[in-house]
């Protein structure tokens, strides 16, 4: 690699754009449609474009032979013009002679799915109907016929290879069946350079490099791993498989408690958690028990990862959002410890693995039996107090209790002065007759506001909309229990100049349902108070209930109380009651006083730490949704786990439990033949370049099978049997030969082994984008110790995301990271998506890497803080000897003689200026971007 950069950066550029490669293959699009595109065609297109079905239009949409054959008006699908396709016009509903599906415009969501399929090549896997046999899986009675689903081989003995480290014996025995040789090893300045960029995700310093020097492979390896760039690393491969953001793509939302999860991951791979621990804080921690304070805490933030997806919480069918929500759970739960795909079984059969729908839904039942949202217009995540010690609760226990206190009596004097001079400013329910629903037990749906400021009405106050016009809101007034029989209908408010005189109000009756319009600027009829709707007759067992929404409003909707009177029933007095005289200016100088006292002690209670967490729910069996839709229920489905193997002492779950615990408990099982293998593999794949099995998200049937599966179960066996320790697993790789061998390929390896399967070279590794990032503010000087660990790196008061100005100087992994706005090298450089969990990045090598290197304002301002340091610390020294200890500093070794003449190209003069292009063009080459 060393004399890559002679001749220039820009010829390598240019080579380099030719070997791009596409981050997107067939698995990645094969679980896409089985996940989202099947079930869409299914619930919304095959009624009427199906073989099975009937074929309007002369289309059907069974395959991807009758997408291109298309209907009576020509193919349906152009994949190299996706946006010119009759099925793209026709779900844009621009063309009002081209709309589909015929009963309502697809939803956003559903929009993207299709446009993102498109776009991407619209793979479909389908044979035509009735031209080939039906696409049939691995049925669950015949499982064990996939290595995956077998229990790992214990106390597998490694082949007896005098000397070998038992790694090396495993891949030398598929080396030699193969006939091929393996490569020399790499010397110590290499094993360093590999060791800090694979363990610690940064090139070293020269300081590490000096320490390193002299020491024996073991010692070198305990010293990286007991560095705390070690966690740091580590927690950002976790961070990708977690699908880690501090924000949702809805509105930059911002999750303002995030953070405490990525310092959770830190400090458990610095401190070894075992592994198996570490599972189980993740799915259940808060229902695990501790007697210590910084573990109870560490439990309960791990159970952020369940409510990291990147949910749309606008959705306003909350049946729908509920289990959209643990679809995305069940998606992250399955690939992150199972690497299986398990939302392919929401809607149906898993077509390719042994996972009926029974058995998604027995998992999805024990998600539901927790509460992860808030429900509300928009609705919320759950955002939980976090565990402190008994002083400090106790404070924040007296506080919330003098908040309720304040509030209580700063509501009473607001009424007092609201009230007109011998008029009572409200009406007790006990004072009513018939049924009374007030605005305090109503459903409701958006942000209303509570208010008493004018009077009259009934209770303690009414709600008003704040005329949020585009925000529709609801309150719906619905009894309990309302005899059978005929009834006056009415609904008080109060008058004003700025209500709302189209106020929608439904009333929903065993007539039908109502829809009548109220003018809110006029007082009600009755006693200026109560507005009748009218007569309407209700069933025992029927719907009785009045919805008032801010529909098209033209002014603020209020909404007090609904009342029932039975036909007959005598109308209880409202008149006026006598009150005394209040001391205006008195009561005015309370209310003063108690809300600087209550500004006071919001302002307390808003530091009181917090976590996303899950609240505990009711727990409850789900039924199948038939097509996966929420509105078409099937047989209900005892919650469980997994039926495709069978692990001793994880069996039925109580019908009195959450279920989340012993779910726990069954993916940390040492008998679990998935979950320790999944681990080893993907630890395996950060530090050699590639999985034993190398879809790492995927060990199910369209999956890879391992290439040394003997390997593997004796990896996956000995890290349970070492405590499942991450460093152990990690000290293990690197002390192979293995991991210290030279990239270069022969032509024998080529030919017999051209994908490395044997390991018998080492491949060559990018430096992530974080390590690009990182390295180059460690060589300027300008990198930043990490952040406290109680704190965000988040600004207080940011409430979205879009356009944020990544600024900071510490480490990558502590971000920001958002969702709308990510770092300029993530996005060029293969980063992950945040809104996925994925366990392998793409690594794509495209022009466009090198031309952001050589013109990024960032990396010119590093390059500018790199050259003056050098300068600075060099004072002394000739020009040869800055080219060398440039060199050192960013590609950790010697220049060879070309690379010197080309830098004295470079150099025409002795000048910070020169020095600053030189740099650049280093950072902008390929020996920067990668190690050998």
């Amino acid at each position: 690699m060393g004399n890559w950069l002679a001749g220039g950066v820009f010829v390598v550029t240019c080579v380099a754009s030719a070997i791009a490669q596409d981050s997107l293959n067939d698995r990645d699009r094969l679980e896409y449609f089985e996940t989202h595109v099947r079930p869409l065609l299914v619930s919304k297109c095959l009624e009427c474009h199906s073989h099975r079905t009937e074929i309007n239009g002369g289309l059907s949409l069974d395959s991807r032979s009758d997408w291109t054959r298309g209907g009576d008006s020509g193919a349906a699908i152009q994949p190299n013009e996706w946006k010119s396709s009759l099925v793209w016009k026709a779900i844009e509903y621009r063309d009002p002679n081209l709309q589909m599906p015929p009963n309502g415009r697809l939803t956003e969501r559903e929009m993207e799915i299709f446009r993102h399929w498109l776009s991407t090549g619209a793979f479909d896997p389908r044979s035509s109907v009735g031209t080939s046999k039906k696409q049939v899986g691995l049925p669950v009675s015949r499982a064990q016929e996939h290595w995956a689903y077998r229990a790992v081989h214990r106390d597998i003995v490694p082949p007896s290879v005098s000397g070998d480290h038992p790694i090396d014996a495993f891949l030398g025995l598929e080396a030699s069946r193969l006939g091929i040789s393996t490569n020399p090893l790499v010397n110590d300045s290499v094993f360093m350079q590999r060791l800090s960029t694979d363990l610690l995700g940064m090139r070293p310093t020269q300081d590490e490099l000096d320490r390193a020097s002299g020491l024996a492979p073991e010692q070198l390896v305990d010293t990286v791993l007991s560095s705390p760039k070690f966690g740091e690393h580590f927690a950002r491969h976790w961070m990708d498989i977690a699908r880690f953001a501090e924000s949702l793509t809805l509105r930059g939302l911002v999750f303002q408690d995030a953070w405490r999860y990525r310092q959770y991951l830190i400090d458990s791979f610095n401190a070894d958690k075992p592994f198996d621990i570490f599972v189980r804080e993740q799915i259940a921690g808060d229902l695990m028990e501790s007697t210590q304070l910084d573990e109870r805490q560490q439990q309960w933030v791990a159970t952020t990862m369940l409510t990291l997806g990147d949910t749309n919480m606008e959705e306003q069918d909350k049946k729908q959002l509920e289990m959209d929500y643990i679809d995305e759970q069940l998606d992250v739960i399955g690939k992150a410890f199972l690497a299986q795909t398990l939302g392919c079984a929401r809607c149906h059969d898993h077509k390719f693995d042994p996972i009926p729908t029974k058995d998604y839904y027995a998992l999805a039942g024990i998600l539901k039996s927790s509460v992860g949202i808030d429900h509300s217009n928009v609705s919320n995540w759950v955002r939980l107090p976090l565990p402190l010690e008994s002083d400090a609760e106790s404070r924040f226990v007296i506080a919330e209790k003098e908040v309720q206190s304040f509030k209580k009596e700063l509501d009473t004097l607001k009424k007092q002065l609201a009230k007109k001079p011998g008029q009572a400013p409200s009406v007790s329910v006990a004072q009513l007759a018939g049924v009374v629903i007030d605005d305090n037990t109503a459903t409701k749906i958006g942000g209303w506001t509570n208010s008493a400021f004018q009077p009259r009405f009934v209770g303690d106050g009414y709600v008003h909309d704040d005329h949020e016009v585009s925000v529709v809101k609801s309150i719906t007034f619905e009894p309990k229990e309302l005899p059978q029989g005929r009834y006056v209908v009415k609904m008080s408010y109060n008058p004003g100049a700025n209500r709302a005189t189209n106020t929608t109000v439904r009333i929903f009756s065993a007539d039908g349902e109502d829809l009548i319009r109220i003018n809110q600027r006029k007082a009600p009829k009755e006693d200026g108070l109560w507005q009748p709707l009218g007569e309407y007759s209700f069933e025992a067992g029927g719907r009785a209930a009045v919805e008032i929404s801010n529909e098209s409003a033209n002014g603020h909707v209020i909404a007090d109380a609904v009342q029932f009177l039975r036909i007959g029933e005598e109308l209880s007095k409202t008149d006026d009651l006598d009150e005394p005289e209040i001391d205006t200016e008195l009561v005015k100088g309370r209310i003063a006083e108690l809300e600087k006292e209550l500004k006071s002690k919001n302002e307390f209670l808003a530091t009181r730490p917090r976590v996303m967490s899950l609240k505990l729910g009711e727990p409850k069996d789900l039924p199948i949704h038939i097509r996966g839709t929420v509105h078409q229920l099937g047989e209900v489905v005892p919650r469980g786990f997994l039926a495709c193997f069978q692990i001793p002492g994880t069996g039925t779950i109580d019908p009195a439990s959450n279920g989340r615990l012993e779910l726990a408990n069954w993916l940390a099982s040492p008998h679990n033949p998935l979950t320790a293998r999944v681990y080893v593999n993907r630890v395996w794949n950060w530090l050699m370049g590639q999985g034993i099995v190398r879809t790492v998200d995927n060990f199910g049937t369209t999956g890879e099978a391992p290439s040394n599966p003997e390997l593997l179960d004796w990896l996956a066996d000995a890290f349970v049997k070492n405590g499942w320790s991450t460093k152990w697993l990690v000290k293990t790789i690197v002390m192979s030969n293995a991991y210290r061998r030279t990239a270069n390929t022969t032509r024998e390896q080529r030919e017999r082994d051209p994908e490395n399967r044997t390991f018998s070279r080492s491949n060559v590794r990018r430096l992530t984008p974080e390590a690009m990032r990182d390295t180059l503010l460690s060589v300027s000087g300008e990198l930043q110790a990490p952040p406290a660990r109680d704190r965000s790196t988040i600004p207080d008061g940011l409430k979205e995301d879009y356009r944020f100005p990544h600024q900071s100087l510490r480490r990558t992994v502590y971000g920001p990271w958002f969702r709308n706005s990510t770092p300029e090298l993530f996005a060029e450089f293969d980063g992950a998506n945040p809104s996925f969990s994925m366990g392998s990045r793409g690594r794509s090598t495209v022009a466009p890497q090198a031309l952001l290197m050589m013109n990024s304002d960032w990396v010119a301002k590093r390059a500018d803080n790199i050259a003056a340091r050098l300068l600075r610390e060099s004072e002394s020294k000739n020009r040869e000897e800055r080219i060398e200890q440039l060199f050192s500093l960013l590609l950790g070794r010697a220049p060879l003689s070309e690379e010197i003449r080309w830098a004295h190209d470079v150099l025409d003069q002795e000048s910070s200026e020169s020095y600053s292009l030189l740099v650049q063009q280093m950072i902008a080459s390929i020996d920067f971007r990668f190690v050998e």
